[in-house]
Order: structure tokens, then C-alpha cells, then sequence
């Protein structure tokens, strides 16, 4: 029952805490946040170009791009009349040998040319041995000019020849115009977005101090109970950690081991946090382990609390990220979600 009465008259003395600066938050302008209200809004922020490309007009060739050349190549005027010349003939051999080729060791030859029932005498009686050799052919003039004789010339579509010359002086390319893509949007208003809390009116070196009660980590939690995430997710243990709008759960705890005095390593990061306790030897499984109020305990979903009571059955803790507001939780001792504690007296 002592301990439960004095628990209460912490808690009375916490909510005493939050409620002063709000009441005279009317009164006055003066804050110790450092930063003024400000909501960043389409002045704050330009649009950098942030494409490596050039804008390049694309082009593809077409017949515009070309001067087209006619050609006559035929040689002819119209109307000239054709006469053969020695150009339209061509030497050619020409095989007058009567005797077929007969390899050695073929039958006799006829060489008989008469429409009659041949005899022996129109064969070789012996056996001939003739491939043609020079003296076989003669050397005749034919004619290879496909053009008649006597025949006026018109021009048609063999004598012509078509070539063309590009002269639309561009370079083929595929072209490229900036699009919303192209550009991003980049914060140049160098303000941080900020709405003033119940926090920003309370000066920092008395944040923790609750009327007659000592400044400790129990008395630092509790006195930010209460204090509300802003709705664009900004918190003031997010700005002192670094991070205004990230995950606070570690960041609260921080802040209140800051603000207490107490001399242990933190981090923001939650399994670097229990691996620097691990490293100085103050962070505690919980098996075996009785925790005492001032104590940090550690979730499995990666919570963070401070202990602000502790009875034979349960504990209660004061955290920020559990929900969008600094709370109170109460758990039974041999909850499975806790998995250590952190002993932050010495």
C-alpha cells in the first residue's frame, strides 16, 4: 500500500507538471524549443533538375531530308537511231570439228553424214583417240546488242539512275523533352516544420522538476506524460535525437536518461542500444532478474519503457511510440512480450 500511495502522489505531481505550462502558454510567447512554428507549403520548396539528359528535338530521316538526282546513263539522245557498230558484236569460238571427242578405248566413229543404212565404211575402221583442240574451232563475230537495228531511242526507266544527297542538315536522334520526371522537388526554406507543444513553453534545465521530488529518471518520465505526437509525425525526442519525425520510442528514453543525468550509454537504434548496456555490463535478461523503478525495460517488438513502479505482481512504465502520445502501461511481471531490463542505478 506505501509504495501504491506514493505512486499516486508522483503521478498528481506529473499531471501538475503538464498542465502549468499549458495554462500559461495564453500568457505567453516565450518557448525553448528554438524553433518557430512554421508548415512547409509549395514556397519552401524548388524544382531541381535532376535529369542527366539534354532536350533534344527528335528526327528521323524521311524523303524531306533528301535532294533526289536523275541520271540518264543510258548514252542515247531521244530519238537517235541505232546502227551496229563493232561494240554490239563480240568474239566468240565457234567448234566446226565433225569428229566427236572419243577417249581412247571407245567405239568406232561415225562420221558418215548420208541418209542411208550405214556400213563399216561409214565408220573409222580403227580405233580413235580425239579431244578438240584450237584447230577445231573458228573465231566468229555474234551479235549481242539487244537494240534493233533502225529504230529511233526513247528514254525509259532503264536509262535512268536515281541517287540522293541528304540536305536537311540534322543528325538523326531520338530527342528528349524534360518532363515532371525530370525534376525534384528539394526543401530551400531552411525552417523545420514545427506546431509548438505543451513541451516547447517548459525551460529545458527544469523539465524534470516536480515539486519536491527529486530530478531522477522515474520523475523525468513522468513528467513528459501526456505529451502528444504533432500530426505530421514530428516529436520533440525525435529533433533531439536527430530525427524529428522517425520511430521515438528510443528517442524518448534518451531523452529522459539526458535530461536525468543518468550516466549510461544510449542509441536510437534499439539492438544497438542493448549492445552497448550489454558492453558495461547493465543490461539484464530477464530471467533471474527483479526489476526496480528507474529501470529501462526492453520488448520484443522493439519497444522501450522506463519502469516508474514496481510491485510483487506487476510493473508500470511510462513510454513514447507506443502510441502517439506519452503514456502510462502496466504489465504483469512475467509478461512473454519482455525480454530485459537495464539497471540504471548505481
Amino acid at each position: 500500500m506505501g509504495c501504491k500511495k506514493i505512486f499516486t502522489k508522483i503521478l498528481a505531481f506529473c499531471l501538475i507538471l503538464i498542465m502549468l505550462p499549458i495554462c500559461t502558454m495564453a500568457d505567453t510567447d516565450s518557448t525553448y524549443c528554438g524553433l518557430d512554428e512554421h508548415t512547409h507549403t509549395g514556397n519552401c520548396y524548388n524544382d531541381r533538375l535532376v535529369c542527366n539528359l539534354e532536350e533534344v528535338e527528335s528526327h528521323t530521316h524521311n524523303d524531306e531530308c533528301y535532294t533526289f538526282y536523275k541520271d540518264f546513263v543510258c548514252g542515247k539522245k531521244e530519238g537517235e537511231v541505232h546502227k551496229h557498230t563493232g561494240k554490239c558484236y563480240e568474239d566468240q569460238l565457234v567448234l566446226v570439228c565433225r569428229i566427236p571427242e572419243s577417249p581412247i578405248g571407245t567405239a568406232p566413229v561415225l562420221i558418215c553424214r548420208l541418209p542411208h543404212r550405214h556400213t563399216a565404211a561409214c565408220y573409222y575402221q580403227e580405233v580413235v583417240d580425239h579431244m578438240h583442240g584450237r584447230e577445231c574451232y573458228k573465231k566468229v563475230k555474234v551479235l549481242i546488242c539487244k537494240e534493233e537495228e533502225g529504230v529511233p531511242h526513247w528514254h525509259n526507266d532503264d536509262c535512268v539512275e536515281v541517287h540522293k544527297e541528304l540536305t536537311c542538315g540534322k543528325e538523326e536522334a531520338e530527342g528528349h523533352t524534360h518532363t515532371k520526371k525530370c525534376y525534384r522537388a528539394y526543401l530551400v526554406c531552411g525552417k523545420t516544420e514545427h506546431t509548438h507543444s505543451a513541451t516547447c513553453y517548459v525551460e529545458p534545465d527544469t523539465v524534470a522538476a516536480l515539486p519536491g521530488q527529486e530530478v531522477n529518471l522515474v520523475t523525468v518520465a513522468c513528467a513528459q506524460v501526456g505529451y502528444v505526437r504533432e500530426e505530421n509525425g514530428y516529436t520533440i525526442y525525435g529533433d533531439w535525437a536527430g530525427d524529428p519525425y522517425g520511430d521515438w520510442a528510443t528517442a524518448f528514453v534518451g531523452f529522459c536518461v539526458e535530461y536525468a543525468g543518468v550516466n549510461i550509454p544510449t542509441s536510437t537504434d534499439y539492438n544497438e542500444f542493448i549492445y552497448l548496456l550489454e558492453q558495461v555490463g547493465l543490461y539484464h535478461k530477464v530471467y533471474g532478474y527483479s526489476p526496480v523503478e528507474g529501470d529501462i525495460v526492453f520488448f520484443a517488438d522493439g519497444g522501450v519503457g522506463i519502469v516508474v513502479y514496481v510491485d510483487e505482481y506487476e510493473i508500470r512504465t511510462v513510454e513514447g511510440g507506443r502510441a502517439d502520445e506519452v503514456d502510462y502501461f502496466m504489465y504483469a511481471l512475467d509478461d512473454i512480450s519482455i525480454i530485459g531490463y537495464c539497471h540504471t542505478e548505481e
